[in-house]
């Protein structure tokens, strides 16, 4: 019985130390958010949509922040003269292939996605895990997400200036 007792609350501190992190991680990308505007609701719904997802796929949390910083700063936009669309910037061919071959719900009017953050957010790492298990390194993600090996030097510009002025976390 008492080894049970010792399990048991041994398990609830496991879970209350992993909750508390969680929470610690989503404030501090909150923090960042707000910093380059974004409302704080806006912030609370992107934030936990990205650790959401990006644990559900088992890619780093901040590897996902830092696109959305990366490829928009955090502005939900439509760009590249209305062929992608979002935080993510996720492209128009992109997501017509996601929904032909993998049967994703993806918005016939895909200028739709703008309204739906956490949609945007599980077809962002969706499609960064597809990346990751086929060429199975960050940089190639990268490069494979931008289209551009420049990219990659750009991003990891993006994470060392967030870390240094924001405190984000880094991704080694």
């Amino acid at each position: 019985m008492r080894i049970a007792t010792i399990i048991l609350l041994t398990l609830a501190m496991i879970t209350l130390a992993l909750q508390f992190s969680d929470s610690v991680e989503q404030e501090q990308m909150i923090r960042i958010c707000r910093a380059y505007g974004m409302s704080q609701a806006r912030a609370k719904e992107f934030t936990a949509s990205v650790i959401t997802h990006a644990t559900q796929f088992n890619i780093n949390p901040w590897f996902i922040f830092y696109i959305a910083i990366a490829e928009t700063n955090l502005k939900n936009v439509i760009g590249d003269d209305g062929a992608s669309y979002g935080y993510f910037q996720l492209h128009r061919d992109t997501l017509l292939y996601l929904r032909k071959k993998y049967k994703l719900w993806i918005p016939q009017k895909l200028e739709e996605l703008i309204l739906n953050v956490d949609l945007q957010v599980y077809i962002a790492c969706f499609y960064a895990k597809l990346l990751l298990d086929r060429y199975k390194d960050y940089e190639t993600v990268l490069e494979r997400w931008n289209g551009s090996k420049k990219y990659v030097s750009y991003f990891k510009r993006i994470v060392e200036y967030v870390t240094a002025v924001y405190g984000g976390a880094s991704l080694d």
